[in-house]
């Protein structure tokens, strides 16, 4: 569920979005229904605000809502796909990804002595960009995942055909405090494979239900202020990782991998791990708003970003960072 209207609108009256986002927002957020229950006018709505916040024409704002959808379809059944594959059809699958900057990262990556953290967003068929990815890199042999959704009979079989691969995986839950897990694989040796576009409408229900407070970061987002989950930084600096981010774009016949600059997670000379753990989160927020800038239709998030300009309610551990306000 997305962040209760009370807390939404308190946000608003702060100033967080100019006047014209929030009435746009305030009409999704009233006529917002569960998918199958989608209307006209609340489709209609919530593209206002996707054309208010993106500062595109509301035709773009459909079609980027259109190709949410279309890819979220084909990411389910690409799912379904890989997890029954036999080791041809995997093999057929993994061609179809091209990695254009494989010997980049290769030098880039020679003989790191640090711990890595691939910070991946919900783009493309990425589960098929990252059976390219991970087997191409010694330091992703052993490789730690954190997952929102329980665990599932396909999950397991994507599991297995990394292991096919010469990829050891293991997967942590995000509704079970998987933080302290996953410093412990990082100090370990394994890499850590992580989003950093999760809306704080996916906070787990059974996280909530125990108390556990969501860790959101103020951040800059397509030119507003807006908040990100603060743990894919919080983890990086704790253990002075370098961070990949990490992006597919395409679709299952045809697609591509595309690498953000490393980002250094470890701490400066005199640099407070707060002050630390922002610089790492604004880096990650600024090559989230490129690639949503410049390939907006291979995300998968459309219908949640409103979410993420409005907080993420009563059950969030909300921090303006180490500055007193998010840079742009």
């Amino acid at each position: 569920m997305l962040a209760d209207t009370t807390a939404w609108r308190a946000r608003l009256a702060a100033g967080v979005l100019p006047t014209v986002a929030q009435r746009a927002l305030s009409r999704w957020y009233r006529r917002h229904v569960p998918a199958a229950g989608r209307d006209a006018a609340g489709e209609r709505a919530l593209g206002d605000a996707i054309a208010l916040l993106t500062g595109e024409p509301l035709s773009r704002a459909v079609l980027f809502l259109q190709a949410s959808d279309a890819g979220n379809r084909a990411f389910q059944a690409d799912f379904d796909a890989l997890a029954r594959a036999d080791g041809q059809i995997l093999a057929r699958r993994i061609a179809t990804v091209d990695l254009p900057q494989a010997r980049e990262l290769e030098l880039a990556l020679v003989d790191l002595d640090r711990p890595l953290v691939l910070a991946c967003i919900h783009a493309g068929p990425y589960l098929g960009a990252l059976l390219r990815l991970l087997p191409a890199l010694p330091a992703t042999r052993r490789v730690t995942l954190i997952r929102r959704p329980a665990s599932c009979p396909r999950e397991a079989a994507l599991c297995a055909q990394l292991r096919s691969l010469g990829v050891a995986a293991e997967v942590l839950r995000l509704a079970e405090r998987p933080l302290l897990p996953a410093l412990q694989a990082l100090r370990d040796g394994r890499a850590l494979l992580t989003m950093i576009d999760v809306p704080p409408a996916f906070w787990p229900a059974e996280a909530q239900a125990r108390g556990a407070r969501q860790a959101l970061m103020a951040t800059s987002l397509l030119g507003h202020a807006a908040w990100l989950p603060e743990g894919p930084a919080a983890l990086a600096v704790a253990a002075g990782a370098v961070v990949l981010p990490v992006h597919c774009s395409g679709s299952t016949r045809a697609s591509c991998v595309r690498l953000g600059p490393l980002v250094d997670a470890a701490r400066d000379a005199g640099e407070a791990r707060a002050a630390a753990t922002a610089r790492v989160h604004h880096a990650l927020a600024r090559q989230l708003d490129a690639w949503l800038r410049d390939a907006p239709e291979d995300w998968l998030l459309w219908r949640y970003l409103p979410a993420y300009f409005a907080a993420g309610g009563p059950g969030a551990l909300e921090r303006r960072s180490a500055f007193p306000r998010a840079p742009p």
